[in-house]
This record gives C-alpha cells, sequence and structure tokens, in this order.
C-alpha cells in the first residue's frame, strides 16, 4: 500500500531536470476502424520531450490522409515517412528501420 501512495504523489510531480528525448514509431498500413482516434492519442500524451515518426511503406497507402491530418494537427512535433519497399526484409522491419534512421537525423 505504501508503494501505491508513492507512485500516485510521484505522478503529480516535476520529474526534475532527468527527461529524455524519446520517439514513438508508429508503423501504419491501410485504415481500420478507430485509426484516427489511435493516431490521435499518439499525440495527447502528458510527456513533453518527445517526437512522432508516422511509418508508411508506400504513398498512396490508404491510411495516408489520415496520417498526414493526425501530423498537421500534432501539439508535439510529428513526421510522416514514407519508406519505400523492403530488399532484404518484411515490410514493418524495413519501417522501422528507416524510421530509425530519421530519428538519427532530428
Amino acid at each position: 500500500m505504501q508503494w501505491l501512495g508513492y507512485v500516485r504523489r510521484r505522478l503529480h510531480t516535476d520529474s526534475g531536470f532527468y527527461a529524455p528525448r524519446v520517439a514513438v514509431l508508429c508503423p501504419c498500413k491501410g485504415i481500420e476502424p478507430g485509426l484516427e482516434r489511435n493516431l490521435l492519442s499518439l499525440t495527447e500524451f502528458e510527456r513533453q520531450n518527445y517526437e512522432i515518426f508516422f511509418i508508411l511503406a508506400s504513398g498512396s497507402d490508404a491510411a495516408r490522409g489520415i496520417v498526414d491530418r493526425v501530423a498537421a494537427g500534432s501539439k508535439v512535433k510529428a513526421h510522416v515517412i514514407i519508406a519505400g519497399s523492403p530488399s532484404n526484409s518484411g515490410e514493418k522491419v524495413n519501417s522501422l528501420r528507416v524510421a530509425v534512421e530519421n530519428c538519427r537525423r532530428n
């Protein structure tokens, strides 16, 4: 019970000087029910020092319009990355690899 009290108190205090940058990687493919709401939730974290990378394998992906809209309206820095076709891996692995490369540049 003491642990729970400690956690609750810490949730409402400043984290101090330790606030490392965070990259949220979100590979997307196609449209599914609730996609826009799910992507919007990534832009609403209480954490301050983060960027979002939405990754699509193709610029013609059906999710592109939703991803662009969410990224444009985001309060935090959001990027849309077109990973392209994979050469030696699966599509999701390629998308994540390209996103990590882009994280290093930002």
